[in-house]
Parts: C-alpha cells; structure tokens; sequence
C-alpha cells in the first residue's frame, strides 16, 4: 500500500528537517520518490517493507562503500541519528522511510548503443571488481536467503517456468540449460563465494552524462545483496550490457578484463562466466513470461523481454570454448594450459605406436569439438571433413547426457541380455521396409564399410571389388 505525499512530506520535516516536491520514481517493490528541496537539493525517498534489520545492515554496506569512494547512495540520518524512519500506512501496518543521496548520471539502460566503447565497458568492470573486493568486508544478515534472482538458483527456477513458453522459446531457454547443467554446474564447486550487490543491471547503474561520459557515475539499489558465487555479479552486469550489441562478445571481453583488473578472474570463473550470462538472461525471460500469463495486456513486459530474447538468439550460434578463450585472452591469461605441442609430440614419438598416425605437416592440437567443428588451443575454428563426424555433430549434449546416465549404469557388451539393444533395433527397424529386419551395429564408418564388403563376398562368392 503506497503512502500519501503529505503523510511522506510531514515524517520529512518533523525527522529530518527537509520539504520541497516529491516526484514519483519507478520501483519494482519498494515506493521510490525524488524529493526536491526549496534549496535546489535532490534526494531519493524509499518507503520499504523489508525487515528493518535487513535495511539497518544495507544502510551500513552502503555508508561503508561511500566512505572508500565507491558512487553508492549516503544514507541520510534522522534526527535521532538512525537510518530507518518508521511510518505508518493509513490501514495501520508499518514501513520503513530511508533518505538517500541522489546521484547524477543517465541510467545506463538509456545510453545508445553506439555510445557505448571499451572505455566505458572496462570502467564498469573495475567497478564491479573493485566492489567485491569491498564488499568481503561487510557482515549481512540476509545473505544466505534464498530467493529466485540468486543464479545460484536459477537453473531450478527456469526449469519450474519452462511451461509459460511457447514452443520456440521453450527449445531456446531448454538449449542453454542443458549447457549449465553439463558444463556450468560441475564448476560450481571450485567457485569462489562471497556478497555481493547481485543486481548491477542496466536500471541500477548510473553513466556520468556531463562530464565523462566513459565513466561509471553511479550504482543503486542494494536491496538484492546476496552471498553467492562472487564471479555471478560480473554476470548479471554482462547481461545486460551485451543486448543490443552486435557483437556482444567483444562488450564481455572488455568488461571482464576490466573486473580482471580489480579482482582476478579464476579458471573456473571464466569458464562458467558464459553459461552464468545466459543463465541470468533465461531467469529474466521465464519471470517476464510467466508474468505475461497474468498480466497480458502488460506491453512493458512484451518489450523489456525482446532484447533478451533477441541476446539469447545470438548466443546461442556462439560456441562457449571460442568465448572463453577470448575471456582468458583480454584477460592477459594463456588460452590453453595444458601441454606444448612439442611436449606433446616427444611424447607420443616415446611412447605411442606408430601405427597411430598424426594429420597434416603441422600437427593441429585440438581440444573440443562442437557440431561439424573443431577448436584447437587458441579457439581457432576448423569444419571437421576428416573426424568421422558424429551423425549429429561433435559433442550434442543429448548424447553426451544419455552416455553419461547409462556409463554411470552398465558399461558391457552384448553377451547378456539387456533391454536397451533390442528396444533400439526394435525403433530403428520400424523406419525401414519390412525385408530389412536384422541390424549389425559397428562404431565407425570404416567398420561398417568393412562389414558390408563381407557381406557381398559371403553372398556373391565373388572377390572381386569396384
């Protein structure tokens, strides 16, 4: 329930010697005002329901980052000292009145895309890397709750949203979350925790618009503040920052390397950092979507989700391995870690057989494989026309998936009986005429070719090849 101007004008004289104009500003939860004083002076008024012992210790973290210069709103004390007003509503029930500092600046939402550059992509990252360097500093009672916009959750939450999807959305979120869970989540151990703001998004960050337009002016909001995986606040930012880039991954690199500046990315982080982007965008869509179920005449739902739709879009004919090494590149880390090609060579001519063949004059070291592609150690990229592609592409993560559950099941051979073979052959003979009823299964190209000239001796008698 929203308080009146004149209950919120009258708490503002009496407990802290201000009046002027109110000015409604946009809130998700909370009743935010702009309050203009006779003075010409700007400050925003927040009516919150929030625990007051949650707001107190908000409060502290941002008085803490204003005193070491990081441009957060200054809480402004009462008269008895204290942060948090307390204000009735006209039914009775109780709230919570803080004033804050305004801050200068245009929402970074609002600044063209053509505006933005490296410079101002790597100021916002230093930003954000600087501040959880801070932000280890400070005690919150809340940290620990659990609520939906925490990524730490939001594989389980866009799970439980999928059927607000229409089909093409379904398969577009589904594809980036079978990515987290097989190469997202194993990571989630080795990443580092700490608080952390959880919602520097293109609303709740502020650009200087006078004087330096490059640079960060100002960051709002801190209601959302979380203990998680530290590496999800560049995530969340980078979000938001690469919609409406046509080339977004080059707005990532620069904002990470900027965030790398400040407090150093780990192995982890930068592997994860991909799927967590797109993780966030899917949160964003599935709320919006499911929202939109309930509110359909809604359009600021329909229009806030189009550039995510449109990011996820673009994301998804990017392949994770080539970002990384990008990542790992503006990051003024080595792309690959692991052995030499010559390491690898001595080795292999010591001790492998030489009936294991190597391609080309120059050896490729090739380290993932995608679809009809693979990558070698830098990221570089090569359509594959000699691997004996898989019938589906290097790597689908369906099959991967499907190995991965029967591997941790039963790994045998065909001397006992078992369901799975003849099921199989049951489905794949029903695609065929009714004379061919008998499958032979081979691992290769080079085997079934080998199986069938068998075959056609065995029948014609003849030795004879064309």
């Amino acid at each position: 329930m929203c308080i009146r101007d004149r209950t919120i004008l009258q708490v503002l004289d009496e407990q802290f010697a201000l009046g002027g104009d109110l000015r409604e500003l946009p809130g998700y939860v909370d009743q935010n005002l702009r309050l203009t004083t006779d003075k010409g002076e700007d400050f925003v008024v927040k009516i919150m329901s929030a625990d007051p012992a949650v707001l107190q210790a908000q409060n502290q973290v941002m008085s803490g980052l204003a005193e070491r210069g990081f441009p957060v709103p200054r809480v402004v004390p009462n008269k008895a000292g204290d942060g948090n007003t307390k204000v009735l509503t006209e039914a009775g029930g109780a709230r919570t009145l803080r004033v804050l500092s305004y801050l200068q600046g245009r929402f970074y939402a609002d600044v063209a895309a053509a505006d933005q550059g490296e410079a101002l992509w790597r100021d916002f990252g230093r930003l954000l890397g600087g501040l959880d360097v801070a932000l280890r500093d400070f005690e919150y009672p809340a940290a620990d709750a659990i609520h939906g916009w925490d990524l730490a959750h939001g594989y389980v939450v866009c799970t439980g949203l999928l059927e607000h999807l229409n089909g093409e959305q379904s398969a577009l979120v589904s594809h980036f979350l079978e990515y987290y869970r097989l190469n997202v989540l194993p990571l989630l151990g080795q990443l580092p925790r700490s608080l952390i703001h959880n919602d520097a998004i293109d609303h709740n960050v502020l650009v200087d618009d006078v004087q330096e337009p490059d640079r960060i002016s100002g960051l709002i909001d801190f209601g959302d503040l979380s203990h998680t995986h530290t590496v999800n606040e560049l995530a969340i930012a980078a979000a938001y920052v690469l919609m409406r880039h046509e080339e977004p991954i080059e707005a990532l690199t620069h904002l990470a390397a900027g965030y790398h500046a400040e407090r150093p990315l780990g192995d982890a982080e930068i592997a994860a950092l991909f799927g967590l982007v797109a993780l966030r965008l899917c949160t964003s869509v599935c709320y919006s979507t499911a929202e939109l179920t309930k509110r359909p005449d809604n359009e600021y739902l329909q229009v806030s989700a189009k550039p995510a739709w449109d990011l996820l879009a673009k994301l998804r004919d990017v392949e994770p391995y080539v970002v990384e090494c990008r990542l790992r590149e503006a990051c003024g880390l080595p792309t690959d870690a692991g052995r030499s090609k010559e390491s690898i060579l001595e080795s292999r001519e010591r001790h492998l057989g030489r009936n294991l063949s190597l391609s080309f004059r120059e050896p490729l070291k090739i380290v993932r494989g995608a679809g009809a592609y693979l990558y070698d150690e830098q990221g570089n990229e090569y359509l594959d026309m000699v691997n004996n592609v898989c019938h589906v592409g290097h790597c689908h993560p369906r099959v991967v998936a499907a190995g991965a559950a029967q591997m941790a099941r039963l790994n045998t051979n065909t001397r006992f009986l078992h369901d799975n073979i003849v099921d199989y052959t049951e489905q794949l003979l029903a695609t065929m005429p009714d004379e061919l009823s008998v499958a032979m299964f081979v691992n290769s190209g080079s085997e079934a070719n080998e199986l069938a000239m068998r075959l056609a001796k065995t029948v014609t008698g003849s030795r004879e090849l064309l």
